[in-house]
């Protein structure tokens, strides 16, 4: 996922429910996340969604979201958290 949509110059890691074998919705994708990511603080973490249900609950678990619209709004949000 990484490469295919050239992220890989921007994240060390991508996930997604499929690989990790449960849904967005469960808590588990979470903490599955969270626990292999053990010396990232959560606040490192960017999740990306265009549901916001799924944005919600990534937020109950201070992790920062983004709601996908378009790759254009994407690639905004991209150069404000670089400009950080």
């Amino acid at each position: 996922m990484l490469i295919n949509f050239g992220f890989d110059s921007i994240f060390d890691k991508a996930y997604s429910s499929a690989d990790l074998g449960c849904k967005k919705l469960n808590r588990d994708f979470f903490e599955k996340i969270i626990s292999e990511l053990d010396n990232i603080s959560k606040k490192e973490i960017l999740f990306i969604d265009d549901d916001i249900e799924n944005i919600q609950i990534a937020e109950k678990f201070g992790i920062h979201t983004h709601v996908y619209i378009s790759m254009e709004n994407l690639k905004e949000k991209f150069n404000i958290l670089n400009r950080k």
